[in-house]
């Protein structure tokens, strides 16, 4: 019998599962019981003929039930989720949008500010390291304020 192999989309989550319940005792046909599927199903996942990735998240809460961990754990492991789904990807020239329109509400630096048209000609390269002297100044600046008008709580040098 041809069996998931860890190129199997959701292979993971079918490891998981069978590993428990060769733990637990379980046969397939009781497994299969466990997770409300019948049997040739379960083998048609165990097997990779039925895609794992598009099991009913019910089906997945269950297993993740039977496998006693967290659902999203479950939808990792099927592959519905990737770890990159938890990570906030920054766009960077909305970040680097926000930090020139800070520059040019600051008194201090507002003169030297790129206008609209010059940002937009600038090379991105350009922009981020404007934007990385104006954080690092700034920092500083504000360091400086600090220590000189509330010491007590001056940061770390």
């Amino acid at each position: 019998m041809k069996s998931v192999t860890k190129h199997t989309p959701g292979a993971a989550l079918m490891v998981a599962l069978w590993n428990t319940a060769r733990s637990r005792g379980h046969t397939q046909k009781q497994l299969a019981e466990a997770l409300g599927v019948s049997f040739p199903y379960l083998s048609s996942l165990l097997t990779g003929v039925k895609s794992v990735p598009q099991m009913s998240h019910e089906k997945l809460r269950v297993a993740a039930q039977y496998l006693d961990v967290p659902v999203a754990q479950v939808f990792l492991m099927a592959e519905i989720l990737k770890k990159d789904d938890f990570i906030v990807h920054a766009d960077l020239e909305r970040e680097l949008g926000r930090r020139v329109e800070t520059m040019r509400a600051d008194p201090m630096w507002c003169a030297l500010a790129p206008s609209e048209p010059t940002w937009a000609r600038m090379p991105v390269e350009a922009r981020i390291s404007m934007c990385a002297l104006y954080d690092h100044v700034s920092a500083k600046q504000l360091e400086a304020l600090t220590q000189r008008e509330v010491p007590s709580c001056a940061m770390a040098a």
